[in-house]
């Protein structure tokens, strides 16, 4: 792996409880303690983690369908040797770009075998959070019919009470940060979004600040308290958005949503990629870089 890739720190520093530099030298700190000096105690070793990566496979490819139930068959085998391996902790999903409506589509095949988290039988193994880094999405007919849809599978994911978390750039040229707004609209609480301005597909200008907000989601999720008093890290309970570094300065008369940074829907990625539904309606994201029919 290339040094700085957020995924490849985000695994070390979870499975051995240490923090580590972008180079993955331990600096030493426990991770426990390291978001804003929260004292949670100095266990170490408490997630176990499994990493699936499709760095090599060529970007065209990946818009395949077969490709997608690939990827969401080897990940719900992982999810399903991890639930049995370690059978009273949660499961926590995240997807990095691809790895986005991969993560959401078995989240959703989850969901349907365990149950809500409140109703789970004996578990603790239940369904903890899902988290999307720069993550794409697949819509239409196709996706849909194979239960691939990506907005659909946050929709019904999130309903059940899964905290569900999204971190995106505004310059991001390969997944448009429009892709994670609509998905995040259409989440139920809890749900939070962190935007970094300024900040491309992997983050290479501002990696502090997004892994910041990345892993101090994880923390509150995998090991946070419910209780108000509590002085630990808080589970997430409601709907929060933040944008987390220098913004963006608007120019006269730009209007929100409309920004000249943010990408333009593509003529041909519609032609190519995208469809109208019966009704004769585009998705909402269609011609947008980052999705895909």
């Amino acid at each position: 792996k290339a040094h700085g890739a957020i995924y490849t720190r985000l695994g070390i520093e979870l499975s051995s409880g240490t923090e580590v530099s972008w180079q993955y030298r331990p600096i030493g700190t426990n991770i426990l303690e390291m978001c804003d000096g929260s004292k949670m105690g100095a266990t170490k070793n408490v997630f176990a983690v499994l990493q699936i990566d499709w760095t090599n496979i060529p970007r065209t490819k990946l818009r395949r369908i077969d490709m997608l139930e690939s990827s969401v068959a080897d990940t719900l085998a992982a999810a399903h040797w991890l639930l049995d391996k370690y059978p009273t902790v949660p499961l926590l999903l995240g997807g990095f770009s691809f790895g986005g409506p991969t993560n959401w589509a078995v989240a959703s095949k989850l969901v349907k075998e365990l149950g809500p988290p409140d109703q789970a039988s004996n578990r603790a193994a239940k369904l903890g959070g899902i988290f999307a880094i720069a993550g794409s999405a697949r819509g239409g007919e196709r996706f849909e019919e194979l239960g691939l849809g990506t907005a659909s599978a946050v929709r019904e994911v999130s309903s059940e009470g899964v905290p569900v978390f999204f971190l995106h750039g505004t310059h991001d040229k390969n997944v448009a940060l429009q892709v994670a707004e609509f998905l995040y609209k259409e989440a139920s609480v809890p749900k939070e979004m962190v935007v970094i301005p300024n900040s491309p597909h992997m983050f290479d200008n501002c990696r502090d600040t997004a892994y910041r907000a990345l892993i101090r989601w994880l923390l509150s999720v995998g090991l946070g308290s419910s209780d108000p008093n509590s002085t630990k890290l808080k589970k997430p309970s409601i709907a929060k958005k933040t944008v987390m570094g220098k913004p963006i300065q608007k120019i006269s008369g730009e209007s929100k949503g409309k920004e000249r940074w943010r990408c333009a829907i593509s003529n041909a990625r519609l032609n190519k990629y995208c469809s109208e539904n019966e009704e004769g309606e585009l998705h909402p994201l269609a011609g947008l870089v980052g999705y895909s029919e």
